[in-house]
């Protein structure tokens, strides 16, 4: 049975027309689950079917981005379940909703900073 799963409401075929012409798909979770509410059981399984989804499509894995539902963890560190399952999958670092610029010297690679293009100046 072919997927119909979706990514912000796009099909798989605009998603690889999309990733043909340039553009960085990353992991967002399977089914947009608020990460630090799931045990590690639940985490291992978001990611791995969205991983596996997005290899389906042809979408290289190395060193893939996280960018968690909800900011995931706004208040507190990742925990050792997440970081072990992040880690084993080869993610090479994880944004959070907390704003402002990453420091990547200093950061923890599981909970870096990022700029929402909501909170840039329109000129």
């Amino acid at each position: 049975m072919k997927s119909v799963y979706k990514i912000g409401g796009m099909p798989p075929d605009q998603i690889s027309m999309m990733h043909r012409c340039g553009q960085y798909f990353g992991s967002h979770g399977y089914t947009h689950e608020w990460f630090d509410l799931l045990g590690v059981d639940g985490q291992e399984m978001e990611i791995t079917k969205s991983l596996s989804f997005l290899a389906s499509l042809g979408i290289p894995l190395g060193n893939w981005i996280m960018c968690y539902p909800y900011g995931c963890y706004p208040y507190s560190a990742v925990d050792d379940n997440l970081r072990s399952v992040l880690t084993r999958h080869g993610c090479a670092l994880a944004l959070t909703d907390h704003g402002g610029a990453a420091n990547l010297d200093q950061d923890d690679k599981y909970m870096l900073r990022r700029i929402d293009t909501n909170e840039l100046p329109i000129c």
